[in-house]
């Protein structure tokens, strides 16, 4: 990037001034000690009052002091580094654009179909398999749950697909201790390092909003936090339901959340990394569904971006749209927060690939989803300015009435990125095929020529685990 661009990148934060962003952490520390959060799951409860924290048995209310929070946050990790299963590091650089794969929807909308369908083992696989080849998806979740297990937790299976078809960075979000425990083993056991060391996953936990942190999300929490696991902490208002119907207020809230949920994390052990990650909108209220397409849902996203850099916390942010099919509506969706979230200085988005108000995925979406990253990646790069691109030589050389196209210094420039050549849009004249269409070959192309191969002594070790920990399961039933 120029170096205007990199000045101009992340300055805007949704029109919070530095005294509005003094006065929500104010007001968070205030919520926290006089209001708090329910929790009940005992080990967390024990955890927060030994730090100093109010804790109410009966009510199943804590409510924690200031300097607990303040606490939690010097202990915090400044920057998070993500790890793939073979300990090779991810640097997210400014100005470019990183992609992650949602978890656990339900549906598939299929290339040509107008409806969504259950998803299937086979969905998954493709699913992984697509985000394993795209080079800005840098961290793969398990996008879809399976309708089609019949032997075993469904968990198990939609881990075996992930780790048979991947080797970068993991991104899940287990409903249950259990599902955390599979989800860190085996990425400790498919890894070259302990996750203390090079986390290769992401664990996200996520509230009940407003304010109570269920038992599971607590036990989630704690043992993600000591085995070492990067933690997604966030939440999911929606404002007018489940937050205050005005943004500030929801601004508010999301804070509260994720400062609450910090000081558990960090009480389970100090230092564990952290991201500060969003996914708060506005809900219509003649529904009560969250609205994924809604540019508040970036405007909430800038504003709470300002409350992680006032912390100098890592921080993502959600992409999806209320779209149900990849149509000009979901284009205009996509384009415009994949920018506006690019123009305030985010670069790690989760849910590509989603639809419909992130309950569906398709591969054809993913795909699309990262192409419109590449394009924006380039408008942020901005003009180049230096003696060799500003060409007053070239323009002296060919002179009035010359032309460009065979000079040298088109050779040599055409194929450096100076123009981005987007591959799915029509140059060519009229005839070619659809957007959906581009994005359906690429795929069909990326499964036949892009295939992770997961080493024998690797594949052994999983399978080994996962029999084992299928006859335990059935056992317990």
């Amino acid at each position: 990037m120029t170096e205007a661009n990199d000045r101009g990148l992340g300055a805007w934060r949704g029109g919070l001034s530095s005294a509005d962003v003094e006065h929500i952490h104010e007001q968070s520390l205030h919520l926290l000690s006089t209001v708090g959060f329910r929790l009940t799951d005992p080990e967390a409860q024990a955890l927060t009052r030994k730090a100093g924290a109010s804790v109410d048995e009966v009510e199943g209310r804590v409510r924690l002091p200031p300097e607990l929070v303040a606490w939690a946050l010097d202990q915090s990790p400044h920057k998070i580094t993500r790890y793939a299963l073979d300990g090779k590091p991810y640097v997210l650089q400014p100005g470019a654009l990183y992609h992650c794969t949602g978890t656990h929807r339900t549906k598939v909308l299929d290339y040509g179909a107008e409806k969504p369908r259950r998803a299937t083992c086979r969905d998954l696989e493709r699913m992984v398999r697509v985000s394993e080849a795209l080079p800005r998806v840098i961290s793969v979740s398990p996008a879809v749950t399976p309708a089609d297990v019949h032997d075993g937790p469904v968990e198990l299976r939609e881990l075996e697909i992930l780790f048979h078809n991947t080797g970068k960075h993991l991104y899940n979000s287990p409903a249950s201790p259990q599902e955390a425990r599979w989800t860190l083993d085996l990425a400790e056991l498919m890894s070259n390092d302990p996750l203390s060391e090079k986390p290769t996953i992401t664990i996200r936990v996520n509230p009940t909003t407003p304010l109570v942190l269920a038992d599971e999300v607590a036990q989630v929490t704690i043992v993600s936090a000591r085995r070492g696991a990067i933690l997604a902490l966030g939440s999911a208002c929606a404002a007018g339901t489940t937050s205050p119907m005005t943004l500030a207020g929801t601004v508010l809230m999301q804070n509260v959340e994720f400062l609450f949920q910090l000081v558990l994390a960090q009480l389970a052990r100090p230092g564990a990394p952290s991201d500060y990650q969003v996914a708060s909108t506005i809900a219509d209220l003649r529904t009560g569904m969250h609205m994924y397409g809604a540019v508040e849902m970036t405007l909430l996203t800038a504003g709470l971006k300002a409350m992680a850099e006032r912390y100098g916390l890592p921080f993502s942010a959600n992409q999806s749209t209320d779209a149900p099919l990849i149509d000009a509506g979901n284009g205009m969706e996509k384009m415009l927060h994949l920018g506006y979230k690019m123009a305030i200085g985010v670069n790690f988005l989760r849910n590509a690939g989603d639809l419909d108000k992130a309950s569906t995925m398709s591969c054809e979406q993913l795909v699309i989803d990262h192409e419109i990253g590449l394009a924006l990646e380039r408008f942020w790069t901005g003009i180049r300015v230096d003696e060799d691109t500003l060409a007053v030589e070239v323009i002296r050389e060919v002179g009035p009435g010359g032309a460009f196209l065979n000079h040298s210094h088109t050779l040599e420039h055409c194929r450096t990125g100076e123009h981005y050549v987007p591959p799915f849009l029509y140059r060519a004249g009229t005839g070619k095929p659809s957007l959906v269409d581009w994005a359906n070959e690429r795929v069909e192309r990326m499964l036949q020529s892009h295939r992770f191969h997961l080493e024998d002594a690797k594949a052994g070790k999983l399978e080994r685990y996962l029999s084992e920990e299928r006859q335990e399961a059935k056992a317990a039933r």
